[in-house]
């Protein structure tokens, strides 16, 4: 996997600036999506309003 193209919160940030946050984090989760994509995963969640 190249980490280059994952995203960072710093990235979502800068990526949303006329965005009011409601949420933002960074964790781990059990994914389960499908036959081959099973198990532990970062996951960055994002909800947000245009502000």
């Amino acid at each position: 996997m190249d980490e280059k193209m994952l995203f960072s919160i710093e990235e979502i940030i800068a990526d949303f600036p006329n965005f009011e946050i409601h949420t933002l984090e960074e964790k781990e989760t059990e994914l389960t999506e499908g036959l081959y994509n099973n198990g532990t995963g970062s996951v960055i969640r994002f909800v947000g309003r245009k502000l």
